[in-house]
């Protein structure tokens, strides 16, 4: 819905689609003749960033097994949604000065509900990884397995595992980059004890 200004955008982006789709087709008949009954996946933008880069989650699932949205709250690379919403915001301020953050939190449909936002740093709130594993899920069509990664070095790891179990994925994944791992995968174990423990 944000990107219906543009009809020559639109068009480009639904052609990159077509080709990012027609290629996992390929990879997936290799695979098929290959190994037959082998598993598939790909790690996909999240839902709200994927139209940009050409990733349509229901031409995707149709070849795919599991589909994993990188679910980033913070950080500071591609994917993560802090800088990517920033990265739209300094092209919306390019089109008008008084476009700001909020508006690409708009646009991209994370201004709703808990009212995720770009706090201090390079971060979105927890809130955000809810919201975007919802998106996930609505958009598959229940063939392929939904399995969010989670960025491990979080602080707050264990409340974005609780926002992520929202969308009721298959699974969680998660992707460390620092030297905090162990402590980060304690708490994480401790959320799921918690949540056995609790009726």
């Amino acid at each position: 819905a944000y990107l219906s200004g543009s009809e020559l955008l639109l068009q480009w982006l639904r052609f990159r689609s077509a080709i990012i789709a027609d290629a996992i087709a390929e990879v997936r008949a290799v695979i098929d003749a290959a190994a037959p009954g082998t598993s598939l996946g790909a790690y996909v933008f999240t839902p709200s960033l994927a139209p940009l880069v050409g990733q349509d989650y229901r031409l995707l699932e149709a070849n795919l097994d599991v589909v994993a949205p990188m679910v980033y709250r913070l950080g500071d690379g591609p994917a993560c949604l802090a800088p990517e919403i920033r990265g739209l915001a300094g092209l919306a301020r390019s089109i008008g000065p008084e476009l700001r953050e909020a508006t690409a939190l708009r646009l991209l449909g994370l201004s709703a509900g808990g009212r995720p936002g770009i706090q201090e740093g390079p971060e979105l709130a927890v809130d955000a990884v809810a919201i975007e594993v919802r998106r996930a899920r609505a958009r598959l069509r229940c063939r392929a397995e939904l399995v969010p990664v989670l960025w491990l070095d979080d602080p707050s790891v264990a409340s974005a595992v609780a926002a992520s179990l929202q969308g009721a994925p298959e699974g969680i994944s998660f992707f460390p980059t620092g030297d905090q791992r162990e402590q980060r995968l304690a708490q994480v174990a401790a959320y799921f004890e918690q949540c056995r423990l609790s009726p």
